[in-house]
């Protein structure tokens, strides 16, 4: 189940009717406009009224939420809820076994409060209100209650990570102890509850290590934990670090839920931001709906995942609206980019910029490098990478990275993808023939450049006996063999020839075996995306 439409009218900040169509994973993007945060809280109040109709004057107050300027008026003194849910092959076989009465794909509940703060519902079919439907209301509400969890995490009260943490360990625990299997084990219901618990333990645990590098000493479960690292106690961004950490963990344990995240970066330091926004990517069966003034969190992956908000919400069709709805100051070095692929080494930036040229001349991606809408940027074999990623994502460009095949670029690449800086689709090695192989230009199949290295600098590289190692020790074996010996610059020399012979060959053999394909594949997949 899923809630895919939610009408609201006569809400706080809304005035009027307005309709928001939501998808599995939906960001709210734009300034301090409170429209945002308001059709969070309307999600989150509407679900609360349909889990708990007596709590109503907790979860609504006329004199807050209904729209001040609305309130001199003699008629229309309502608010109204919308909510259509979407359903699926499961939800309507069970709503049929509850009801005794059949559903399509669809289920649309409406809430009515005036100002006595009393609550009244609708269950609509067919986009008419079904009175053989609202006889069954109570058990629809308590399903949906018990199969959309919600959790909301405000921007301004930190106290509510408290309260979601407690209550997704009381709706995981409540499911749990009414399971058959458990009513069946009553007699071994001790045992059961404590091997669950250390298996839930040590789950939090490790999601409280999730959003940071620290070190945390403790070992039990409580919501109003003092979080200690080194015996000292850390600041409260780091303890919130931990605490959202936890609450992705229950989350993952959940089969289905709703998750309200108001400007989660309010509570957060900015590492954390970041890697939240990987874990949010990663739950991919659940519905995530984020407000944001963070680029971090933007969805990249889909941009029409992205609504702008200022008067009213309107669907991203292209990044730059986003880039200008947040304000982001494109700086010259990735001006336009959309995509931006790092290397180590000029040479690896010449040859790849010649692959693109030969192969994809005449397609979406070779414009866009004759556009500068993607970058090549050699970053240097000894510089530190990090800064380059995090300064593309935070510009909502979407980096690529081609190391060079080393023992220290390896262990790099493993750091940043333990850390969720990067994922598998974003990192590659140049895919050398040996294990000490760095250079991009190892990566050209010899027939390039065989006949010409030996018709220009009399090397015949067939006799060289050493193999699997960098281009450069098997130039200076042949040099060697010759009785002579290689300069810096006779080196040089000759992988500038062997970049420029390159340039003659038209066709993907340039990069033989998984090269070729590895290329081929991530190049056609920016160029479909453009």
């Amino acid at each position: 189940m899923k809630l895919s439409c939610i009408s609201i009218t006569n809400y706080r900040t809304i005035t009027r009717s307005q309709n928001f169509n939501l998808s599995d994973h939906l960001v709210l993007i734009g300034g301090n406009t409170s429209l945002k945060s308001t059709l969070l809280y309307a999600i989150k109040t509407a679900l609360e009224l349909i889990k708990d109709e007596s709590n109503s004057q907790k979860n609504y107050i006329w004199e807050k939420d209904f729209p001040g300027q609305l309130m001199n008026r003699k008629t229309s003194l309502e608010t109204t809820f919308k909510l259509k849910f979407c359903l699926d092959e499961n939800d309507s076989k069970q709503l049929k076994t509850i009801t005794n009465m059949s559903f399509k794909d669809e289920l649309t509940i409406e809430i009515v409060i005036g100002c006595t703060n009393i609550s009244s519902f609708n269950l609509i079919k067919d986009e008419k209100t079904s009175v053989a439907l609202n006889g069954k209301l109570a058990k629809i509400r308590e399903y949906i209650t018990q199969i959309l969890p919600c959790v909301y995490i405000s921007s301004y009260d930190t106290n509510s990570l408290n309260m979601e943490i407690e209550k997704l360990l009381t709706c995981i625990m409540t499911k749990l102890q009414n399971s058959s299997e458990y009513i069946e084990a009553i007699n071994t219901i001790k045992k059961f509850n404590l091997n669950k618990l250390a298996e839930l333990s040590n789950e939090l645990i490790s999601g409280a290590y999730a959003l940071n590098d620290l070190k945390l000493d403790y070992s039990y479960i409580t919501p109003k934990m003092l979080i200690e690292a080194n015996g000292m106690k850390l600041d409260s961004v780091y303890q919130n670090d931990v605490k959202i950490g936890m609450i992705l963990k229950l989350i993952e344990k959940l089969e289905n839920a709703i998750i309200l995240m108001d400007e989660p970066e309010v509570h957060l330091s900015q590492e954390a931001i970041y890697l939240l926004s990987r874990k949010i990517n990663g739950l991919k069966d659940k519905q995530f709906i984020v407000s944001t003034q963070n680029s971090n969190l933007v969805d990249l992956e889909n941009i029409s995942n992205n609504v702008i908000v200022e008067d009213k919400p309107i669907q991203a069709k292209k990044l730059l609206e986003i880039q200008n709805s947040l304000g982001i100051d494109i700086t010259d070095e990735f001006s336009n980019y959309q995509n931006v692929i790092f290397v180590q080494n000029a040479n690896d930036l010449q040859v790849l910029e010649l692959y693109i040229r030969n192969n994809f001349q005449f397609t979406k991606l070779g414009d866009a490098i004759k556009a500068k809408k993607i970058g090549i940027i050699d970053v240097g074999e000894n510089s530190k990478i990090l800064p380059y990623i995090l300064k593309a994502k935070k510009l909502l460009v979407k980096p690529y990275i081609i190391l060079n095949n080393t023992e220290a670029s390896r262990k790099k690449a493993s750091a940043l993808l333990k850390q969720e800086y990067v994922s598998d689709d974003e990192i590659v090695y140049t895919m050398c023939n040996g294990e000490a192989d760095a250079e991009m230009i190892d990566s050209i199949s010899p027939m390039v450049y065989t006949k010409m290295v030996l018709d220009k600098y009399e090397i015949n590289l067939k006799t060289i006996k050493i193999k699997n190692v960098e281009f450069s020790k098997r130039i200076e074996e042949a040099y060697t063999q010759n009785g002579k010996k290689l300069s810096r610059s006779i080196l040089n020399d000759i992988k500038a020839s062997i970049v420029s012979s390159a340039a003659e060959v038209t066709n993907i053999e340039v990069f033989p075996d998984q090269r070729a394909n590895w290329l081929y594949e991530l190049l056609h997949k920016i160029d479909q995306a453009l």
